[in-house]
């Protein structure tokens, strides 16, 4: 098991096993300038988690954050249609991992 911290959508933390999500894309997020966000679903718990890192500091150390995301959040940010993002969630363990930096 590999716990991360995540802060869910109503503000709690909760711990998920990083072992048993499925990558679903990686992409930039527009709010937060030059950070990175790696997209998981965890098929447990059916929930999309958006793992984020800034950009590296002059000590090459960065910041990460783990917050749950809604569909939504991953269509609008991501331009991901309502059609991928059902085909992913009835078949995570068959999904083509989308690269979308730069």
């Amino acid at each position: 098991m590999m716990p991360c911290k995540i802060i869910s959508l109503d503000e709690n933390e909760l711990v998920i096993d990083l072992d048993r999500v499925v990558d679903l894309l990686e992409g930039e997020i527009s709010h937060k300038k030059g950070w990175t966000a790696l997209i998981v679903f965890d098929p447990i718990s059916q929930k999309f988690i958006e793992l984020r890192d800034s950009p590296q500091n002059i000590r090459g150390n960065s910041k990460s954050e783990a917050v749950e995301v809604t569909p939504e959040y991953i269509q609008k940010e991501f331009s991901i249609s309502k059609d991928k993002l059902a085909q992913f969630m009835n078949n995570p363990f068959e999904w083509r991992f989308l690269d979308l930096k730069d």
